[in-house]
């Protein structure tokens, strides 16, 4: 009976250590967090332009209307919400995504520093010029969005510094074109 029990010294056991075990385990969660890293940015960034179009189609649909309706129309930022609202349609309401915030606006010739802040649309499809910076809160990504009043014509701007140069010239009295 004690041969049943005894191994011989040629047969080799097949298997891993718990070292090598656990060396293939850390090698395997580096991998899958680097990876899961990897697709931070890109979602980031794809949260903040999703906003920014959101941010555009309500600016064309509040000219839109302001021109079929001949008669003003009223955007409300609500910085606080991260909202944007067309004043006296309970209904249409833009809320930014999760994380994505809008940080400062400027209208016209002043930059605005409250939580509410309203944009005139007029029956010409005119407002003031304005631009607001739309960040994620979560990273250190923000971009500009400039619209132009007269015509519409929105663009992105990476740094506050343009956005200051255009509103300088707006105050000298050009065109924001």
């Amino acid at each position: 009976m004690s041969s049943i029990f005894r191994r011989s010294s040629s047969a080799k056991v097949a298997g891993f250590t718990l070292l090598e075990l656990i060396v293939v385990l850390a090698l395997m969660s580096f991998l899958t967090t680097s990876v899961a890293l990897s697709f931070r940015t890109p979602l980031q960034k794809a949260r903040l332009d999703a906003a920014l179009s959101s941010i555009q189609s309500m600016d064309r649909r509040l000219r839109y209307t302001a021109i079929h309706k001949n008669r003003s129309e009223v955007l409300l930022l609500d910085l606080g919400l991260s909202e944007l609202r067309i004043v006296g349609s309970a209904q249409v309401a833009v809320r930014l995504p999760k994380g994505i915030s809008i940080s400062k606006v400027y209208v016209s010739r002043w930059a605005e520093e409250s939580d509410r802040l309203s944009i005139s649309y007029f029956p010409d499809g005119s407002s003031h010029s304005w631009s607001l910076q739309v960040s994620d809160t979560g990273s250190h990504f923000s971009r500009w969005l400039l619209v132009s009043g007269k015509t519409g014509q929105v663009s992105m701007i990476e740094n506050e510094e343009e956005v200051a140069d255009v509103f300088q010239l707006l105050a000298k009295g050009y065109d924001a074109n």
